[in-house]
């Protein structure tokens, strides 16, 4: 779960030896490890870091693991960061008792059992992914996604994703301009539904192409409006894909009726010498 996303570890412990012994353990979680080698510079490095956890030594000169986490909780209530104590001489009940009531929630005695202790870590910072970094990558997300809807519904091309079989599964908002439909009347239906019957078959086979071959290709069809008529539309279509599978396609459309001139009192679009022009197959046309 969030497999890419690291975390900080802090280990708290005044000799070198056993923070290099603690850091070979937990190198392969996929941390950032942060070390300190007093409780003053464990209140240091809190000033400007966000930790999953805290490993915290109990003995130390000057200020213990006890004042530490005291001081810890006290500055930086906000972190809330989990503490684990560790120690070889005050592993006694009373001692034990004294490390949760100054805010830790665990005590590992030395020398430690390697495997479990890698186990507690992955776990504590597995919670913390849930509860800090998971929501705040969800809010991220869903802000990102706010942005590219905007932007998808005030291009003037219609932008359409479908799955392998053709069925529809986003539209954005300019299919109203375009057709009179609302997007959720698309939605869920085969997009050669809402094509001229003289096209649908040229539709597919496009459609298929462009999946067999992997590869995009541009074609004409003529699009079903709300009001029973049909737009041409010049089609891009782009096969959606991994190495693996197929997993539908991206279909953009221009309106092209500006560009064509409207039929004339007979029904026909004639140039101006009374004959059929090139483009007459892409005028709008009613049921």
């Amino acid at each position: 779960m969030d497999e890419g996303v690291k975390v900080n570890l802090l280990l708290v412990d005044d000799k070198p030896d056993n923070l290099l012994a603690l850091e070979a353990v937990l190198d392969s979680l996929d941390c950032d490890i942060l070390k300190a080698n007093s409780g003053s510079k464990a209140l240091e490095i809190l000033e400007t870091n966000d930790v999953a956890l805290i490993l915290l030594d109990v003995q130390m000169p000057i200020m213990d693991g006890f004042e530490t986490a005291r001081r810890i909780k006290e500055k930086f209530p906000e972190k809330n960061a989990p503490i684990i104590f560790m120690s070889a001489v005050y592993t006694q009940d009373p001692y034990i008792q004294q490390g949760y009531e100054v805010g830790g929630l665990d005590y590992i005695p030395k020398p430690f059992d390697p495997g479990l202790l890698k186990e507690k870590v992955r776990i504590y910072t597995e919670v913390y992914k849930q509860s800090h970094i998971r929501p705040l990558l969800e809010k991220q997300l869903g802000e990102t996604a706010v942005k590219y809807k905007l932007l998808l519904d005030n291009i003037p091309d219609l932008v359409c994703m479908t799955t392998v079989d053709e069925t529809i599964t986003f539209l954005n908002k300019t299919i109203e301009s375009y057709t009179g439909y609302k997007q959720e009347e698309w939605i869920g239906i085969s997009f050669s539904a809402f094509l001229h019957d003289d096209d649908i078959l040229h539709f597919k086979k496009n459609f298929e192409k462009a999946l067999m071959d992997r590869h995009h290709y541009i074609f004409k069809v003529r699009i079903l409006t709300k009001s029973r008529k049909y737009i041409p539309v010049e089609a891009y279509l782009n096969p959606i894909s991994d190495d693996s599978r197929m997993d539908g396609a991206i279909l953009i459309a221009r309106d092209l009726s500006g560009k064509i001139l409207m039929r004339d009192g007979a029904g026909r679009k004639r140039n101006g010498k009374g004959k059929k022009s090139a483009s007459d197959d892409w005028v709008t046309t009613h049921f």
